[in-house]
């Protein structure tokens, strides 16, 4: 069986990693680390704290909360810090809770929406330290390694679309979008037979 829940005495032993290193063996059950609303309680209850959470702390429930605004819903979650299992069939998963280090933390649509802002601000900075040469060239190999285009086809395409590729490089939008976007457009509007392709003679 797993180990039971227990308090902080005798996890010394535990190697915690890095803060920038996301935990090895996180259950799947963990989500909310991986979005916008987790960043944001982490953040609050850490201005709070005056300190930084550790790595082995992870939200595990969260909960809509109605406010006095019609349709609009804060969201309640609740988190504490986790001990690798020694035993069991979770063994080295981060899944034993510890006592004594709950923290539960409210955060409103307007904190979660500006961890959203600062993400995209952060990936736009990415997108902008690559040149429009480069970003064109994302673009193309995503036609011909990812959708089989042919090098004719997207020749025509990185020409007839030159604006909006540029204009997507500029905005910082991510080239994946273009690539789609480009694809169906190949789908939907196949070029022309040309005269040599035109096998009705035979």
């Amino acid at each position: 069986m797993d180990d039971k829940f227990e308090g902080n005495t005798g996890i010394n032993g535990d190697t915690l990693p890095p803060l920038d290193c996301p935990l090895a063996g996180l259950p799947s059950e963990v989500i909310y680390e991986r979005l916008p609303s987790g960043a944001a309680g982490r953040a609050k209850i850490e201005r709070t704290l005056l300190k930084s959470l550790p790595p082995n702390f992870y939200f595990h429930t969260g909960e809509l909360i109605k406010t006095g605004q019609k349709g609009v819903t804060n969201l309640k979650l609740i988190g504490c810090e986790f001990r690798q299992a020694r035993s069991g069939l979770r063994v080295g998963r981060w899944v034993i809770p510890i006592k004594g280090t709950q923290q539960t933390v409210v955060v409103t649509q307007e904190e979660i929406q500006a961890v959203q802002d600062a993400e995209t601000a952060a990936r736009l900075s990415d997108l902008r330290r690559i040149t429009l040469v480069e970003y064109r060239q994302l673009v193309a190999c995503g036609l011909e390694n990812g959708h089989s285009c042919p090098v004719e086809i997207i020749e025509d395409m990185m020409s007839e679309y030159r604006e909006l590729i540029r204009g997507s490089w500029l905005v910082g939008a991510d080239a994946q979008y273009v690539i789609n976007l480009l694809h169906a457009d190949w789908i939907m509007n196949p070029p022309p037979i040309r005269d040599s392709d035109d096998l009705s003679h035979l």
